[in-house]
């Protein structure tokens, strides 16, 4: 079982919640971080690299978004719907 960081767990649920829908990059920010963050995509990167080395399948469409590819939750391993 992994343990996800706070931040990093943020991010999943945002992707999971989407059920395979593209997340534009200020929603994933937003729910990170909480409000109206300023646009960092360099963080957000970063965090879905550590997801990605996970084993999480997330794709993401250049300059959009990302969205949540993989059914199995990183932590528990369990499916999703």
């Amino acid at each position: 079982m992994t343990d996800l960081t706070a931040t990093e767990r943020r991010l999943y649920e945002a992707l999971y919640a989407a059920d395979g829908a593209l997340v534009t990059h200020l929603e994933l920010l937003a729910a990170m971080y909480g409000g109206e963050p300023d646009y960092d995509a360099s963080a957000l990167k970063v965090y879905v690299y550590r997801l990605r080395r996970l084993g999480v399948e997330i794709s993401n469409v250049h300059g959009v978004g990302y969205q949540l590819g993989s059914t199995r939750c990183p932590t528990c391993g369990t499916e999703r719907r």
